[in-house]
């Protein structure tokens, strides 16, 4: 960063480094959410996943920021980032749509081998 930016973004590194993982996990809201929640008309869990995931980015990015200022935020915003899928796959799981998904390309055991 100090090479492109100057020496004035050196602590910008340490927001990309607790942020690196940020596209996976957007990549995985969208998989559970958008590609197979929406496909299957699971509007409701869908919506209670990403308004429970806004309610916890307000309640932890508050504190986070004041006592962490930006690096609370970058920790606060993965927090939830990382929430939203999994919360996603547990209403997927509970629908019972996880286990199509998850094994859709095993094959069938043969009864008694």
């Amino acid at each position: 960063m100090r090479v492109v930016l100057g020496p004035d973004y050196g602590q910008s590194t340490l927001l990309l480094r607790i942020m690196v993982f940020l596209p996976l996990f957007s990549t995985l809201t969208n998989i559970f959410g958008v590609q197979i929640m929406m496909a299957l008309n699971m509007k409701r869990p869908f919506l209670q996943s990403i308004f429970l995931s806004g309610i916890v980015n307000l309640i932890i990015i508050v504190p986070l920021c004041l006592y962490y200022q930006a690096v609370g935020a970058a920790v606060a915003v993965m927090l939830v980032e990382i929430l939203t899928p999994v919360s996603m796959f547990a209403l997927l799981v509970r629908a019972g749509v996880a286990d199509e998904i998850v094994f859709a390309n095993r094959q069938p055991r043969l009864a008694g081998l």
